[in-house]
């Protein structure tokens, strides 16, 4: 599990398995977890369209880069 959603659980003394055992977006002891589920589900998107797009520049700059000739 990503070090963040670890984190942000611990922060608000949730644990995986209340997040996972959820009910109408409220934990075992009906603390609101959908606006954190939410943030964290966009984060993790966001970094993982990020990564695609870095895996997908890497081979281009690595086109680009001046070529030596030794």
């Amino acid at each position: 599990m990503d070090e963040e959603y670890v984190t942000e659980l611990e922060r608000l003394d949730l644990t995986v398995a209340e997040v996972l055992d959820a009910s109408n977006g409220k934990s075992s002891r009906r603390r609101d977890i959908g606006p954190l589920f939410r943030r964290l589900m966009v984060r993790a998107w966001l970094r993982r369209f990020q990564q695609n797009i870095y895996d997908q520049l890497g081979p281009i700059l690595d086109l680009l880069k001046p070529q030596s000739t030794t």
